[in-house]
């Protein structure tokens, strides 16, 4: 089969970006540990902890739209917030591993999972990260 020289490079965009998400790693970053969260990371000295986020969080006071699967809505107070999940304080305690459905003003509900909680305050990672400009466009709104 003959290519167009604008298939080629297309087809070679395409390969160096499989090959870029193939060894695409978030690669841990020391972060100081504020004691707002439990630690999910193992410590390597009193002042540092292994952060293995991949996105920056910003600090938010809001509130967002929470529902279990099969449950109801609620509000619940959204602490943080990044492209890949957001902290919250749940009115109704929630399992680890529990989907819940996050709705923020102005998106597309977003589904997420409990990766960790402490009492009510529970981390939420999405099973879609949001692109980055929709996260500066919802922290814009939210502040």
């Amino acid at each position: 089969m003959h290519l167009t020289s604008k298939q080629r490079r297309l087809t070679a965009i395409a390969e160096r970006a499989r090959g870029c998400a193939a060894t695409l790693e978030c690669a841990p970053e020391p972060a100081q540990n504020t004691g707002t969260e439990p630690e999910a990371a193992d410590q390597h000295s009193d002042e540092f902890v292994l952060d293995r986020r991949c996105f920056a969080r910003v600090a938010v006071e809001s509130k967002l739209t929470v529902r279990p699967i099969g449950g109801f809505n609620y509000q619940a107070r959204l602490d943080e917030v990044s492209a890949a999940g957001c902290r919250v304080e749940l009115v109704e305690e929630a399992a680890l591993g529990e989907p819940l459905i996050a709705r923020f003003p102005q998106l597309e509900p977003l589904v997420g999972e409990v990766r960790w909680k402490e009492g009510a305050t529970a981390g939420l990672e999405f099973t879609r990260a949001m692109h980055p400009a929709v996260l500066d466009a919802l922290v814009t709104r939210l502040h």
